[in-house]
């Protein structure tokens, strides 16, 4: 027996059981049945569920706050950067897993 999955979903995530009956014997007769599981895990690269605009425009010594936030699997690590650095949490700018706030 095989089983074959197309076009494979997150929501095809999860278990499944192969299992063998023998056909002269109720189905319901755990003496008489045999499986084995398997976890399925679906991979799916990152996508953008919301993004900060491209260009923002602020009046000096106002306070900004931008999202980002993504959904995948495994689930992606959102980062701020500016400048190729890392963004760093300090007195004047928070930074969350998903929002970045100056």
């Amino acid at each position: 027996a095989s089983l074959r999955i197309d076009l494979l979903r997150a929501e095809d995530q999860g278990w499944y059981e192969c299992r063998v009956l023998f056909l002269d014997r109720p189905s319901a007769d755990a003496d008489f049945q045999n499986g084995t599981w398997i976890h399925l895990t679906v991979n799916a690269p990152p996508t953008f569920l919301e993004t900060p605009p491209a260009f923002v425009e602020v009046r000096d010594r106002e306070a900004l706050s931008l999202t980002c936030t993504a959904v995948g699997n495994p689930q992606p690590v959102v980062i701020w950067k500016r400048s190729d650095l890392a963004v760093q949490s300090g007195d004047a700018v928070q930074v969350s897993t998903a929002m970045l706030s100056v």
